[in-house]
């Protein structure tokens, strides 16, 4: 009988002390982005592009980082991707920018679908919806809506954030390059 309770208090315990180590989880999650703001430092996230690179963004110091999130169903997305396409052309072979693009969307068939159609030629990695109903990195960012542009300094301190357009970007990283890469 001492077998069967405490099977049946471990068959408790353990589900419980995982939903509150995730909610502890995800109010860090929730604390850091609260501390987003221009001057602080890019959250430490790990993405993985469609192409299987690995990006971990606060190893990137020493680079430019243009970090955008898009969605298949959001229109201004859709009519951005020519601009960023020919943007990513331009300093693809720029050992000191990095670019990434975040889809978030549920279905990863949907991005990729557009990312295929449209001729996507940048790294794209692929946000998703945690069981808790946060996104992995949408939330560490902060976003509120897409399209939404962050450009980080070489010294990895957030420098513009939630801009719409890659031409907002362009500019910032103009006055970045033109005061040696950080402002």
């Amino acid at each position: 009988m001492k077998k069967y309770i405490l099977f049946f208090l471990l068959l408790l315990i353990v589900p419980v002390s995982y939903k509150l180590y995730r909610i502890y989880q995800h109010q860090n999650d929730l604390k850091e982005a609260k501390e987003l703001s221009i001057g602080k430092s890019v959250p430490n996230i790990e993405l993985v592009t469609n192409s299987g690179k690995k990006i971990l963004l606060r190893n990137q110091k020493g680079k430019i980082i243009v970090v955008e999130f898009w969605a298949s169903w959001c229109k201004y997305c859709l009519a951005e991707i020519p601009q960023i396409n020919s943007f990513y052309k331009g300093i693809k072979d720029n050992p000191d920018i990095e670019f990434i693009s975040i889809a978030i969307d549920e279905d990863i068939k949907d991005a990729q679908k557009i990312i295929e159609s449209k001729g996507i030629k940048y790294p794209v990695a692929y946000d998703k919806k945690l069981s808790n109903g946060s996104w992995k990195y949408m939330d560490k960012f902060r976003v509120v809506g897409v399209p939404s542009i962050w450009v980080i300094d070489k010294r990895g301190k957030i420098v513009a954030l939630n801009l719409q357009t890659i031409k907002e970007a362009k500019r910032v990283i103009s006055s970045l390059d033109s005061k040696g890469g950080s402002n």
